[in-house]
């Protein structure tokens, strides 16, 4: 389904439709991956807690909303004149 403008040239056109190829092909592609995925077996359980040896901020945060999800405390980040974070 091609829309022609007034307006746009013929270089601009043909670009267009270049994109909207390489955009369907995207689709396309990421539905077959998504088939894929889905056909997939239930996978093995993992055993090790990667969180716990990560040393970011990032893998901190992680860690404390698993910990919180499966009710765990585990006090403040940091605390700093009184107040805890």
């Amino acid at each position: 389904m091609t829309v022609l403008f007034k307006s746009e040239s013929e270089t601009y056109r043909t670009l267009r439709d270049k994109l909207l190829e390489a955009e369907i092909a995207l689709k396309n592609q990421t539905e077959r991956v998504e088939a894929l995925r889905r056909q997939l077996p239930e996978g093995p359980l993992v055993e090790t807690d990667y969180f716990v040896s990560c040393t970011t901020v990032w893998g901190e945060l992680m860690f404390r909303i698993k910990s919180t999800a499966e009710g765990k405390t585990l006090g403040p980040l940091f605390a700093r004149s009184g107040m805890a974070y």
